[in-house]
């Protein structure tokens, strides 16, 4: 019985599956498992019926099966040769997707001129095939499995241990608490950066600021040059240890989505606030208010699942019909348009029109909840100016693709930015019934457009009360702000750091003090 089980032709629908679960695997730390649902429904449903036609034709379940494990083989494995071959310049030249299509269809004539000539499969053949295919499968399963683990860890805040804030009860008073926002344009350059690398005087920005009341340092760096790392630690005000692997990004999240302020201010009141991430290890969705455009809209959010489903598809034979589409959009737009999992009738990218959409939408938000019951800390995480970029300096859509490093491009996403930052901060100081503690940074610098230390050279912008803004000084750090925040407004007992800067001095990050010389 074991024999006739293990005997059956189970090895072609796991072959159906493997490139998928491989493709996973490869992006586990980029994904979430639901991420993957509309790809294994487009899988199971080729599998199934490529089989039944072959069941139909051979009359075999084994000839069935080895019939549609060449079909899987050649139509999944399209795109990733393809891909190989695309690394080499000359040998995509030379060896276009045409010609490789061609090769593949010789491939699959041979391959089913054999079958036919195949007149028994033995038994132990099939066997042999199961075991394969059930053991790469199984490699692959574990390594996610231990990836979704690491993801869904509970652990303690950064140096929890260490966090010295109150442990007390909340009192009566906690209504009178200023709402917290901590707004992060993604990738906005201090403004002598600006004007070093792209031409722009943001002198109008900066001091329609200070007019408000701000607090703009002159000197400001982040202490890190990247999205996940520099969150990670400006949320929990602490440096990473020096020992630890900063290229681990599910720990990295881990950090930030358990950060250590959220939980501090807690004891205080505080409801946490969130903003959809640009990717999975930048989005906290365990908060009290998570503000999604496409959740909130009444639609599903089906963005990382079409991007994923996209890659997926682009591995496969449909591979031609997205080169064809490059070559000549307006030629073969029908033939790829659906392909490319696009919303919208001119054929723009899906993935731009929701971040404009969620751009505006996070702006809109903000300005409500000084009418709402808080009080609130707000991580407002905009995707702006970092690519793709999505506005004109009006802030219509207009989409560019790989424009991150057109300085003109990016000029025109600050512009827009500058004035719909002060049209939002106008709205929270005015509509506040408790003058709001606000803090606009860049959690690093235009990546595409500088180097060096340039990258860390970030906005900066405080608006605190007066006896707290005298405190502030022109080389402060993200790591300091909530210790700045928890010592002089809730009275905490917090020291400063010394404010360091992990910055590619020259081919190694090294750390440096944070100066205005630099």
């Amino acid at each position: 019985m074991n024999k006739k089980i293990t005997a059956l032709p189970v090895f072609s629908f796991l072959l159906g599956f493997f490139p998928l679960i491989y493709l996973w695997n490869s992006n586990k730390n980029q994904i979430y498992p639901r991420d993957t649902g509309l790809a294994f429904l487009l899988t199971a449903a080729f599998i199934i019926i490529v089989w039944l036609i072959f069941l139909l034709i051979y009359r075999q379940p084994v000839r069935a099966s080895l019939g549609s494990s060449i079909v899987y083989i050649l139509f999944f494995s399209f795109g990733h040769v393809f891909n190989l071959i695309a690394q080499s310049p000359q040998l995509l030249a030379a060896f276009g997707f045409m010609k490789l299509l061609a090769l593949y269809i010789l491939l699959g004539v041979a391959a089913f001129y054999a079958l036919h000539r195949v007149k028994m499969v033995p038994a132990a053949t099939v066997q042999a095939l199961n075991l394969i295919i059930v053991i790469l499968m199984a490699f692959n399963l574990f390594q996610i499995s231990q990836s979704e683990a690491a993801k869904n860890q509970k652990s303690a805040p950064m140096n929890a241990a260490q966090s010295s804030a109150s442990e007390g009860s909340v009192t009566k008073g906690q209504s009178t608490r200023p709402d917290i926002y901590y707004i992060i344009l993604d990738a906005y350059s201090r403004q002598d950066v600006l004007k070093k690398i792209t031409g722009f005087d943001n002198s109008e920005f900066i001091n329609a600021l200070r007019d408000r009341g701000f607090y703009v340092a002159d000197c400001a760096n982040s202490n890190y040059n990247g999205t996940l790392i520099s969150m990670s630690s400006s949320l929990n005000y602490a440096y990473h240890d020096k020992n630890a692997d900063l290229e681990n990004e599910p720990e990295l999240f881990n950090e930030l989505k358990n950060n250590r302020i959220r939980y501090d201010l807690q004891k205080f009141g505080y409801k946490f606030v969130t903003t959809k991430g640009y990717s999975s290890f930048n989005d906290i969705q365990q908060s009290d208010i998570y503000l999604n455009y496409l959740e909130d809209a009444g639609m599903q959010d089906t963005l990382a699942q079409s991007r994923f489903t996209q890659m997926y598809l682009e591995t496969t034979l449909l591979r031609p019909a997205y080169e064809l589409y490059k070559l000549d959009p307006a030629k073969y737009g029908r033939l790829a348009g659906w392909l490319m999992l696009s919303d919208n009738e001119n054929d723009q990218n899906w993935e731009a029109r929701f971040w404009y959409n969620q751009t505006k939408y996070v702006f809109s938000s903000l300005e409500k909840f000084p009418e709402k019951d808080g009080p609130f800390f707000v991580y407002a995480h905009i995707n702006a100016p970092h690519g793709p970029i999505v506005f004109d300096r009006n802030g219509n859509f207009r989409f560019t693709p790989n424009a991150d490093d057109k300085a003109s491009l990016y000029v025109d996403t600050v512009i827009y930015l500058n004035s719909r930052v002060l049209e939002l901060v106008d709205t929270l100081i005015k509509k506040s019934e408790v003058p709001p503690i606000i803090i606009i940074q860049g959690d690093h610098g235009a990546h595409k457009l500088s180097s060096g230390v340039d990258r860390n050279k970030i906005l900066n912008a405080y608006y605190f009360p007066q006896e707290m803004k005298d405190k502030l000084y022109s080389t402060i750090t993200p790591v300091n702000t909530f210790r700045l925040i928890l010592r002089d407004l809730f009275h905490q007992n917090i020291d400063l750091l010394p404010d360091t800067v992990y910055a590619q001095v020259t081919n190694e990050i090294e750390p440096i003090p944070s100066t205005c010389d630099q």
